[in-house]
């Protein structure tokens, strides 16, 4: 029984430390893959309880495991971060771009996104978006910042017309430039 407590502290401290690989689960093509490989995995710890841990290696497991040994074991996988290690091993082995590409070409993918899109929750958020006052603020920023780069612009744009209009003229008249004091 002892044996039993310590493999499901050690599977439940595996899966808290795991939170990504729980989230990559979900996803569909991802999910049924990790899946596939957890049953497998399961079926051959089954498998090795029943071969490998007889009735007298399990009596023995418990003693060890009611022992030091297994605060020791624990306080080291915990202080290695060997949960994170392994998860972040198994998620390096994985074709993460043919992953990604299997998802976004999966039609699940495109009616799940669509429908997300489409959600009475999406609008709510563009909606808060929208009427936040720090949007507000930015938008009337650039609005301003626009403006007065026309205005400076057509101001610009006017000046030299007006200065070339001038010049023209005086040259008809032959009046020179009156210089400025």
């Amino acid at each position: 029984m002892i044996g039993d407590v310590a493999l499901g502290l050690a599977v439940n401290g595996a899966r808290m430390a795991a939170v990504p690989v729980r989230l990559a689960a979900r996803t569909p093509v991802v999910g049924s893959v990790m899946r596939q490989v957890g049953n497998n995995l399961a079926a051959d710890g089954r498998a090795a309880r029943v071969l490998v841990l007889g009735p007298e290696l399990q009596r023995m497991l418990d003693k060890v495991l009611a022992g030091p040994v297994t605060d020791a074991v624990a306080r080291s996988l915990g202080q290695n971060r060997v949960a994170e290690r392994v998860a972040g091993q198994v998620l390096a082995d994985l074709d993460i771009d043919s992953i990604v590409e299997a998802v976004l070409a999966d039609e699940r993918t495109e009616r799940t996104v669509a429908r997300m899109v489409e959600s009475r929750e999406m609008r709510l958020i563009i909606g808060h978006i929208a009427s936040s006052p720090e949007l507000r603020e930015a938008v009337s920023y650039h609005t301003e910042t626009l403006a007065e780069e026309m205005v400076t612009g057509v101001r610009t744009r006017a000046q030299r017309v007006d200065d070339a209009a001038e010049r023209t003229v005086r040259g008809w008249l032959r009046h020179p430039r009156p210089r400025p004091t």
